[in-house]
């Protein structure tokens, strides 16, 4: 939240955690800006006066599910499309978020340079009934409680949750990720931890399967950063699906060391058709940044990741 006194060159800061109070704060005046306006707020406050309303897609990576394929189930790629297509994204995304955050068919965000919208026809989409032929193809059978058993053991993959981390109402779309994994005999596993075990035993140790994060940046080289196989977290990376493809290696590669940008493209273009085909990502959604502003707020600018930049704000009357 943003406070400032009228013309003085000062800005102040504070930490809301609660969308309500945030939300509060603005409409009552105590504040001038807020960010993070709730969805379901933000058609209430464009159509009140004395408010701005500034709606942008986050460029970089969408807010996506990446599933370890090292370990356990999820070595086999059809048990990953299966956990894809079990999932009916749009609903979720629809019903959570009031139709203001887009629906993701790509870990790359629409207004990210080479975002190839082609590559969505690779993705494994919602149908239930594909989802249970791929995981009876792979060996799974339904047991008890509905969960699906293979050589006695149970399919279940493990989400750790990260309090700390949580925002945009992603503990509520992970409930029902969750939920509806179970419809196709996945049994997801949602322990809580801290920071240090979320580092340490999971980011670093990688006992999970599943693990959820966007990353905002202005260029398609996030790829690299996401998918790499040298960019493990543990090596300061964003490689959290713990993709090892050497195709991928040396598109991601030559596309950060060409200067043709055709080439580059193409070689973006293909990183994206092959981590959905090889269902390493379920993206979610992109991030948008919904940031509100009282009308006496002016000059208040945007760059390129749409981090609000402050110099030159002053307030009017």
């Amino acid at each position: 939240m943003l406070r400032a006194a009228r013309f003085a060159a000062q800005l102040g800061f504070a930490v809301a955690p609660e969308v309500a109070t945030r939300y509060g704060a603005l409409t009552s005046g105590q504040v001038q800006a807020i960010a993070g306006v709730p969805p379901v707020n933000a058609g209430r406050l464009r159509s009140l006066g004395g408010f701005d309303l500034t709606v942008q897609e986050t460029p970089g990576l969408n807010y996506n599910l990446y599933l370890n394929q090292t370990r356990g189930p999820l070595k086999d790629v059809r048990v990953r499309r299966a956990l894809s297509a079990a999932v009916n994204v749009a609903e979720l995304v629809k019903n959570i978020y009031f139709g203001r955050f887009p629906v993701a068919r790509n870990p790359l965000s629409r207004t990210t340079a080479a975002y190839d919208a082609t590559a969505e026809s690779e993705l494994a989409s919602y149908d239930l009934a594909a989802a249970e032929r791929l995981l009876d193809e792979a060996g799974w059978k339904k047991g008890p409680g509905g969960y699906r058993v293979k050589d006695g053991r149970t399919l279940a993959l493990t989400w750790p949750y990260w309090a700390e981390g949580n925002k945009e109402q992603r503990d509520v779309l992970a409930e029902g990720v969750q939920a509806q994994a179970k419809l196709a005999g996945i049994k997801i596993e949602r322990p809580a931890v801290d920071t240090g075990a979320f580092v340490s035993k999971y980011l670093i140790g990688g006992e999970y399967d599943l693990v959820d994060v966007s990353f905002a940046r202005p260029t398609p080289d996030v790829l690299r950063f996401a998918f790499a196989s040298g960019n493990t977290y543990a090596k300061a990376g964003g490689n959290v699906a713990l993709v090892d493809s050497p195709r991928i290696d040396t598109w991601v590669e030559e596309a950060a060391e060409t200067s043709d940008p055709a080439t580059a493209a193409k070689d973006y273009a293909a990183v994206q058709h092959e981590v959905l085909r090889q269902a390493y990502v379920l993206p979610l959604y992109t991030p948008v940044q919904l940031t509100a502003f009282s009308a006496k707020a002016r000059g208040v600018a945007f760059d390129a990741q749409t981090y609000p930049v402050f110099h030159g704000v002053w307030l009017g009357a």
